[in-house]
C-alpha cells in the first residue's frame, strides 16, 4: 500500500491476499496491475490459480503463457505451466517447459525430475538417460532415479548397467520389490542364476502374494536345475490361485 506506483510490489501483494483467502480483494488488485503490466507475474499466478479453482485448466494455461517469458522465465510460473501440461497430458510441451527453465537454472532438482518423468512419458530414452544420470549425482538420496536408470537399462539389454544401477537403488531402498526384480532379471540374463535365484526370494519376502514373482523364481529354479521344487512351488500357488495362468503355462512347460 505504500508503493502504489510499483506494480512487482502491487503484484506480490496480491498474491499474498491470494495466500492468506482474500481471494476477492486479490482478483481486484491484480486486474487493475495486468490493465497497465499485462506480464507481472504474480498478478499472473493470482489469475492462475482462481481459474484452478474454478476447475477451468484451460483458463489458467492461457494465463500462464501469457505471462511466461522465454529470456527470463518466471520460476513460480513455469512451476505451475509445466505441472499443468503434464497433467493434461501434453508431455511434449512439459518436456520443453522443463528445458527452458534448466537452461537458466541447470541443477534445479525439481525441473529435473520433471522433465525426467515427461520423457518417460513420450518413451524418449535418448534423453531420458542423462537426465537421470544427472540426478543420481546432485539427487544422491533419490532411489527412484536409480530404479529408472535400471529398468532402462533392463529394457535396452544393457544387463550389466542395470545390474549396477538396481544396487545402487537397493543401498537407499532394500525394501523395494520392484527393484529386486529388476536384480534379478538382468541378473538371470547375465546367468548369474544363483543371484536371480536370491533377489526374487526377497522380492518374494517383501511381497509374499506376488503370483507373478512367484512364477519367475520358479524359472528360475528350473533353470538352475531344481525342476521338482519349481513345479512344487508352481502348484502350491495354484492351490490358492487356481486359474493362474502364467502359472499353468509353466507347469506345463515343466511336466
Amino acid at each position: 500500500k505504500s508503493h502504489p506506483d510499483d506494480p512487482r510490489i502491487a503484484s506480490r501483494y496480491a498474491w499474498e491476499l491470494f495466500k492468506v483467502g482474500k481471494r476477492k480483494d486479490a482478483r481486484k488488485l491484480a486486474r487493475e496491475i495486468l490493465n497497465g503490466h499485462p506480464s507481472e507475474p504474480y498478478a499472473i499466478l493470482v489469475m492462475a490459480q482462481l481459474e484452478l479453482r474454478a476447475e477451468d485448466v484451460p483458463a489458467a494455461i492461457d494465463w500462464l503463457e501469457r505471462g511466461l517469458r522465454q529470456d527470463e522465465p518466471h520460476p513460480q510460473l513455469l512451476d505451475l505451466l509445466a505441472d499443468l501440461r503434464f497433467r493434461q497430458e501434453d508431455y511434449a510441451q512439459a518436456v520443453d517447459l522443463y528445458n527452458l527453465g534448466l537452461k537458466f537454472r541447470p541443477d534445479h532438482v525439481p525441473w529435473m525430475r520433471g522433465l525426467a518423468a515427461s520423457l518417460t512419458k513420450v518413451k524418449d530414452v535418448a534423453r531420458l538417460t542423462p537426465v537421470l544420470e544427472r540426478l543420481v549425482v546432485i539427487d544422491g538420496d533419490n532411489a527412484s532415479v536409480r530404479r529408472s536408470l535400471a529398468r532402462s537399462a533392463l529394457d535396452e539389454k544393457r544387463f550389466d548397467d542395470a545390474v549396477r544401477y538396481a544396487r545402487l537403488a537397493l543401498q537407499i531402498d532394500v525394501l523395494d520389490v520392484e527393484t529386486h526384480r529388476i536384480l534379478a532379471r538382468a541378473s538371470a540374463a547375465l546367468q548369474d542364476l544363483a543371484v536371480a535365484f536370491e533377489e526374487y526370494s526377497v522380492a518374494l519376502e517383501i511381497k509374499p502374494d506376488a503370483a507373478d514373482l512367484v512364477v519367475e523364481l520358479a524359472r528360475i529354479e528350473h533353470e538352475m536345475g531344481q525342476t521338482a521344487a519349481a513345479r512344487g512351488r508352481l502348484q502350491k500357488l495354484l492351490e490358492r490361485e487356481q486359474g493362474h495362468k502364467q502359472a499353468l503355462e509353466l507347469l506345463e512347460e515343466l511336466r
